[in-house]
């Protein structure tokens, strides 16, 4: 797991109020994040792929976020 995602997992938790934040609790969140990440991203790649980019825009991620999130 990349420490800067930790780290900012951490920032987040504060953030929302969080005044002091368990390392398992940065390492969690992170690992969340990181799978959702992945999801989205593979969601993304197959919508460029059916519209025939080869290029990765934000409307792909844009809609793959929100189809991730309507299931």
């Amino acid at each position: 797991m990349p420490e800067v995602l930790v780290y900012q997992s951490e920032e987040l938790l504060r953030c929302v109020g969080a005044e002091r934040v368990d390392e398992e609790a940065s390492y969690a969140l992170a690992e969340r994040l990181e799978e959702h990440a992945e999801d989205i991203l593979l969601r993304a790649a197959m919508l460029a792929q059916r519209r025939g980019g080869k290029r990765l825009k934000a409307d792909d991620i844009i809609v793959a976020a929100e189809t991730l999130g309507s299931e």
